[in-house]
């Protein structure tokens, strides 16, 4: 008889909790569940990509200075951007989600709640929320956050679920996030993804099969960041800008593109990566470096590579390179010294434009070309030693070099160079062709 009082008495227990249990809760059969009745509803309505997909928003009123705005359903959310292009975004424009158009709610949403069954946050759907205090919450079942999807929002931190698979283009740019942990299952990261961001240290996961370029241009807190061993490019502008002091490209990179540590720190130290061949157009264009080693596996380098790096001193070169390409250390007032490979062919137009540091140089037996002003505006440069392959020597080459007193050539080739070099010495009257 006591086990039987003892059964009754659990069995009301568990009848009392569970009418203690919000109605709405407990028809969707999750005791844990918002119940939304508790704020007052502002606005709602569809905001599903298509007619299959049941998801819908509400912004709720906490109070005067707070709201909620909840996406709720199963699905992908609707996109808001009519026009992608860069003129067109800043702004806003007619292609913002429905919780713009008030503006009593628009700065004052201080919290965002994504719920289970949403696969896909669509384009600019919540960006440039600029409450200081916003925070966000994402499903576990979110694959997708689309282009710009939270471009220009509040937001620090967030917690990304692991099934996330793609990061869109600029979808955290201009966002104040300082950190993030990207899931172990990431596959895509968009262009510009983090772009001017907050960040101050990121990891990138395996996982990662395209990091799409300037994904952290302008990040410029950002100290520390581990790449993965999957991407063998490292495309575009993508640290132009940013605060990063030390990396390691793992061996799996065998090329940098454009720009990619344009306007870079002045203590910038690189870890090379052992397989490492192609550095592509003004790679450290603008950088505040001193110094910088090329390594020997590099056979080839774009044009601009050292441009306008003001703070520059010393370069070593790789072994292999073929040419010293157009505009390589043009406006590199503090360039004392560097030498030329001697596997070097070509020393482009405007190579060392402007490098007033630089008292001499030496030009390998493999080089056949001097190209337009390729030593212009040097105006310390006071000799030039000249190998035994040179073809040509444009006019313009020497113009500005003031303090040039010595060209030495091959004994062997003096009549022939004296010939070559009528014309680029002609307004360089102090300037004597000495035989080595």
């Amino acid at each position: 008889m006591k086990r039987i009082k003892i059964m009754l008495m659990a069995l009301l227990c568990g009848v009392l909790c569970l009418m203690s249990v919000p109605a709405v809760c407990r028809a969707e059969g999750q005791a844990d569940k918002k119940d939304w009745s508790v704020y007052e509803l502002m606005m709602s309505g569809d905001c599903g990509k298509t007619k299959k997909d049941n998801v819908y928003y509400a912004v709720y009123k906490v109070n005067e200075d707070s709201y909620i705005l909840r996406i709720y359903g199963k699905g992908e959310m609707q996109g808001y951007i009519s026009d992608t292009s860069e003129e067109n975004y800043y702004g806003h424009g007619p292609w913002v989600g429905p919780w713009y158009s008030s503006t009593y709610t628009f700065d004052k949403i201080t919290k965002i709640v994504v719920e289970e069954g949403i696969t896909h946050i669509g384009e600019s759907a919540l960006s440039s929320m600029t409450n200081p205090a916003l925070t966000v919450s994402l499903p576990s079942t979110l694959k997708v956050i689309g282009r710009y999807g939270f471009a220009g929002s509040k937001v620090k931190t967030l917690d990304l679920p692991a099934g996330l698979e793609e990061i869109g283009i600029e979808a955290f740019e201009h966002c104040s996030l300082e950190t993030l942990v990207l899931p172990k299952g990431l596959k895509r990261i968009g262009a510009g993804a983090f772009a001017f961001s907050n960040l101050k240290s990121m990891v990138i996961p395996d996982s990662v099969e395209m990091l799409g370029q300037a994904a952290f241009e302008g990040t410029q807190k950002l100290k520390k960041i581990q790449l993965n061993n999957t991407i063998q490019v490292i495309e575009d502008y993508m640290f132009a800008d940013s605060g990063i002091g030390e990396i390691t490209l793992p061996n799996c990179v065998t090329e940098l593109g454009n720009n990619v540590f344009e306007s870079c720190s002045w203590n910038l130290k690189i870890h090379w990566s052992k397989n490492l061949k192609t550095l592509g157009d003004a790679v450290f264009l603008n950088g505040r470096i001193t110094s910088m080693k090329i390594p020997d596996t590099v056979t080839k380098m774009g044009i601009a590579m050292f441009y306008n790096c003001s703070n520059l001193q010393t370069v070593v070169l790789s072994k292999n390179v073929k040419n010293i390409e157009a505009c390589t250390f043009e406006s590199c007032p503090a360039l004392k010294k560097v030498t030329i490979p001697k596997n070097v062919k070509r020393i482009d137009s405007y190579a060392f434009d402007g490098c007033i540091s630089l008292v001499s140089i030496t030009v390998p037996d493999s080089v056949t070309t001097i190209g337009k002003e390729a030593f212009n505006g040097c105006t310390k440069l006071t000799s030039i030693k000249l190998g035994k392959g040179l073809t040509k020597v444009d006019a313009s080459a020497f113009q500005g070099c003031k303090a040039l007193k010595t060209v030495k050539v091959p004994k062997k080739k003096y009549a022939a160079y004296k010939k070559l070099l009528k014309k680029p010495l002609a307004k360089r009257k102090k300037a004597k062709i000495k035989k080595y």
